[in-house]
């Protein structure tokens, strides 16, 4: 029979005794759990979500209010899709969105850090004074947090 014929060989570049190879959009969305994993050690919670719109396979948010760019999603196609800081839309590629994320992302940090500093300038008459306990641990902690997300783009770029 027909049946017959075809053991053993390949059908569709693929052989049944084979592990299927990932395809782009598979290897997106793990590359992206990792990162998740990865921000979500530093206490940085990202989240990947099943998206409403039929033309991107998956969204990503976070639930907090530091967040670099807007409208993140990845397309079918395994790219990856976000409104940037001018609303310009952009399409990249994982490894192009990643590294500008961590860098806008640190930069968010950094600037909530000397945001903070500035108020406490603005409220002494531009004199310098030691801020306050409260406002100096947000600070620290901003910092610390830009810190670690660097630290986490240079280890990527180590790789």
């Amino acid at each position: 029979t027909d049946r017959q014929g075809t053991r053993g060989r390949r059908i569709h570049g693929t052989n049944h005794g084979d592990k299927p190879e990932m395809t782009t959009l598979g290897k997106t969305l793990k590359r992206l759990r990792i990162l998740r994993k990865e921000l979500a050690d530093i206490g940085f919670e990202l989240t990947i979500g099943k998206s409403e719109y039929l033309d991107e396979a998956a969204s990503v948010d976070t639930p907090g209010d530091v967040f670099p760019y807007r409208f993140v999603s990845v397309l079918p196609d395994g790219s990856m899709s976000w409104e940037d800081v001018n609303y310009d839309r952009r399409k990249e590629s994982f490894d192009v969105f990643r590294e500008e994320f961590f860098q806008r992302l640190a930069e968010k940090y950094e600037y909530r850090a000397d945001d903070k500093r500035r108020a406490w300038l603005a409220l002494c008459d531009d004199e310098e004074a030691p801020l306050p306990d409260q406002p100096a641990r947000k600070v620290a902690g901003y910092e610390r947090m830009a810190a670690a997300i660097r630290g986490l783009a240079k280890e990527t770029e180590e790789e």
